[in-house]
């Protein structure tokens, strides 16, 4: 079974009135309601997105190895789609479904699926938003849940060469800045500019703290500056434009940031920009803007391959981001990384 196949055969549910409109379901992550399902074990976890009327996600963990649906979206909210699927054990499945959609009491979306599979069979489940509204704190269980998909999307769209790079670099960060502390006691201070170097150094240091957590159980505090002003040539320094306001939110969203307590995102003007921050990440291309500039703490610089090309306009690590640029071309990169790393071959 996989996450669109959980629940009654066919015809033995109530048919569910459809949802109120407005249902946003960009960077939303749901999970299967089963009865007598203990919270701390495995489940199968979807992480939602969407752009205008379309909807497509991907979904692992519990019996399912990796699934993908795509489809459309009603102006009430209900989803026509298709999905796909491979089970642990092997076994491929594919189908269409329905998706209801309602909101439970605390402001969570529960979405009522009608399934049938290319084999003929039918059903319906039932799936409830794991995230939050509004802000508030998830369990325990739900973190976990946060941090092991997004671990699991970043080591599918970075790559094999870039993960294990964030481990050494993670080693590497470790090795320089504990000085007898213990991971947690950490911040580790990046610049959430939006553009491709610094969302792709975002990506690769948030990867770097979750592959720390799974090495140590525990791991450093991820502060994101956002708001960054940028000079553009010949005119004063402005804030960031419409599309990069867009990549920060999105990047955010899949990245968890909103969500982890792991993260910090503060805006460049706040007070705690560069205070009790242990280590500074950046692109290479970025300023120093990071921090007050009498602050005497490591500066590492990560994020664009040995050409100089910004890593996310890589085709499928800005799918994962959904990334989108200002620039008119599209560079396609390969995968390096200096500062933290030094090795040169890849």
């Amino acid at each position: 079974m996989n996450m669109h196949e959980q629940g009654s055969e066919h015809g033995q549910g109530e048919e569910q009135e459809h949802g109120e409109a407005g249902f946003a379901y960009d960077g939303v992550r749901f999970r299967p309601v089963e009865a007598g399902h203990d919270p701390g074990a495995p489940t199968t976890v979807g992480l939602y997105h969407s752009r205008g009327d379309e909807l497509w996600a991907e979904f692992a963990g519990g019996k399912v190895r990796t699934g993908r649906l795509v489809g459309a979206i009603r102006p009430d909210g209900t989803i026509d789609g298709a999905y796909c699927q491979v089970s642990m054990d092997g076994r491929s499945a594919a189908g269409t479904l329905v998706s209801v959609p309602d909101r439970l009491p605390d402001g969570r979306i529960r979405l009522h699926e009608h399934w049938r599979r290319a084999d003929g069979s039918s059903g319906v489940s039932v799936i409830e938003q794991i995230d939050a509204p509004g802000g508030g704190p998830l369990s325990s269980a739900q973190l976990g849940y946060l941090r092991d998909e997004i671990y699991r999307q970043l080591r599918t769209h970075l790559g094999t060469a870039d993960v294990l790079a964030a481990t050494r670099c993670a080693t590497r960060l470790l090795d320089q800045c504990l000085d007898g502390r213990i991971p947690s006691e950490l911040t580790v201070q990046v610049a959430h500019d939006g553009d491709a170097a610094g969302t792709y150094t975002l990506a690769f240091v948030r990867a770097m703290q979750l592959i720390t957590a799974r090495v140590h159980d525990e791991t450093f505090v991820l502060r994101a500056v956002t708001g960054v002003m940028r000079t553009v040539t010949g005119r004063r320094a402005e804030p960031p434009s419409r599309t990069v306001a867009d990549n920060i939110e999105r990047a955010s969203q899949v990245l968890g940031l909103h969500e982890d307590p792991w993260c910090e995102l503060v805006n460049a003007q706040d007070d705690r920009v560069g205070e009790g921050v242990d280590a500074v990440i950046t692109a290479s291309t970025a300023e120093a803007h990071q921090g007050p500039e009498s602050q005497q703490v490591p500066f590492f610089s990560i994020g664009t391959d040995t050409s100089g090309a910004p890593h996310a306009h890589r085709p499928v690590l800005a799918d994962l981001l959904k990334f989108e640029s200002e620039e008119p071309h599209d560079a396609r990169t390969g995968t390096a990384v200096s500062g933290l790393d030094e090795e040169e071959d890849r």
